[in-house]
């Protein structure tokens, strides 16, 4: 079942476990999938990568986030 207007921040999401899971998310639903992790570049280069990959209509991007950074955490709180 395909979902839309979905948002998805997947922390570590460039990695291999993390990318992986952007790869299904990105199968399954219409909405946004943000990557995030200590490294932007890292991030926009898996983002571009999942971005072009068949089968996946997900749009994904990418954000600088260090869970260790007690701002950043609150910023995305809800």
């Amino acid at each position: 079942m395909r979902q839309s207007n979905k948002s998805v921040l997947i922390l570590g999401g460039y990695g291999a476990a993390g990318a992986a899971i952007a790869t299904l998310l990105g199968q399954r639903i219409d909405g946004t999938i943000v990557l995030a992790g200590r490294s932007l570049e890292k991030g926009r280069e898996r983002a571009e990568q999942l971005d072009r990959e068949a089968g996946v209509t997900g749009c994904f991007s990418a954000r600088s986030f260090d869970v260790a950074d007690a701002a950043q955490v609150r910023q995305c709180s809800p």
